[in-house]
């Protein structure tokens, strides 16, 4: 596995503050509102209160060093970010950083590095091996770990640099991502508005109901609320929980042996084309353009919500990987086979057929 090292953390990190106004950007109560990404200094985006504000129910940060050419995004409604921003290179690419909280959960680290490495035709590393690649960084007063991946992104070289920190009852996730020299560009920047971040996290009672509006799913040995119901097929094995997986399934036949695997985050997981980006690399295919995403993938029905289907095969090593992306209440449900082209497409039917069953409890 060639993992790529970040830079000099002395370089990466200086810290020339060039003014002290504190910024707070708040994720909102489920409001179905938008928050403006204007932060005021000493003020919270959307006019919402102090950092202090018995309405604050979900993580919030704030920053004392905005980087220049670094604009505030505007968040979507349902959005599960903190916050975002986009930074303009000398050559005028855009770089996208993405600031991302998530509440009451653990062990996600492996898995989002994984994702990240998908988004770039990488293949995937083990939970171990993963987490290794960092670098220890100060986030604010914190400790984080730094990561960074080059591959390819819709045939274009790309990459990604990002920082994970832990903190009780809250995993944050700081990305940025974009084509190749514009990061390596922004890496300095990126460190400064690292150095400068403070967190506001607000009471247990106010964390324990943000975690419960973020619905996230319980592990799957424990029976929680949040995860459906579905109907296997009898000649499918049940397999012992894994990390970052609800529920996984064997199937075993004559042409070799394929895995189905169920797995659910908050969000849209960075979208259409960075799932199948991940996956392709999973099975050793190079990231496809955007006309390609649009044929690997078509609509299906699940029970009168929207879903995404999408097939593909590596023709050299005969693996194929059919999954379905499935929304719901904020969260994305990703059902995935792997394994031999014919057992795959034998059973793609029946596949089909187990995500159509998929039934959410009426409270989740």
């Amino acid at each position: 596995m060639a993992w790529m090292a970040a830079p000099t953390v002395a370089v990466l990190f200086t810290l020339g503050c060039s003014r002290e106004d504190i910024s707070v950007y708040r994720v909102p109560k489920e409001t179905n509102q938008v928050v403006a990404a204007r932060p005021e200094a000493g003020h919270m985006a959307g006019g919402m209160g102090g950092p202090h504000s018995a309405a604050a129910s979900k993580p919030e940060i704030r920053w004392t060093q905005l980087p220049a050419g670094w604009k505030a995004r505007e968040l979507a409604v349902g959005s599960m970010r903190a916050a975002s921003f986009t930074a303009e290179s000398s050559d005028g690419q855009q770089v996208e950083v993405a600031v991302t909280p998530f509440v009451g959960v653990t062990g996600i680290e492996a898995g989002s590095l994984n994702m990240w490495r998908g988004e770039l035709g990488l293949p995937e590393a083990s939970g171990a091996e993963a987490e290794s690649g960092g670098q220890k960084v100060p986030v604010g007063a914190e400790e984080g770990s730094l990561y960074e991946f080059g591959g390819s992104k819709q045939g274009q070289k790309s990459r990604i640099v990002g920082a994970i920190v832990k903190r009780p009852g809250v995993t944050w996730f700081f990305k940025m991502s974009g084509s190749d020299a514009p990061v390596v560009e922004q890496k300095a920047a990126f460190g400064k508005f690292l150095r400068s971040v403070s967190f506001v996290e607000g009471s247990g009672a106010m964390m324990a109901a943000a975690s419960a509006a973020n619905k996230i799913p319980a592990p799957a040995d424990t029976g929680g609320p949040a995860k459906p119901k579905w109907d296997a097929p009898a000649h499918w094995q049940l397999q012992p929980g894994k990390t970052m997986v609800v529920a996984s399934y064997a199937i075993s036949s004559e042409g070799g042996k394929a895995e189905i695997a169920i797995s659910s985050f908050p969000g849209d997981v960075g979208g259409l084309s960075a799932n199948i980006a991940r996956w392709r690399g999973q099975i050793g295919l190079k990231s496809a353009s955007e006309a390609d995403v649009s044929k690997l993938a078509s609509p299906l029905d699940v029970n009168g919500t929207s879903a995404t289907l999408v097939d593909m095969v590596n023709d050299a090593t005969g693996t194929r990987l059919t999954a379905v992306i499935l929304p719901h209440a904020g969260m994305s449900w990703f059902f995935k086979m792997t394994g031999p082209d014919a057992v795959v497409t034998k059973e793609k039917a029946a596949f089909i057929k187990f995500v159509q069953s998929v039934k959410f409890p009426t409270n989740a």
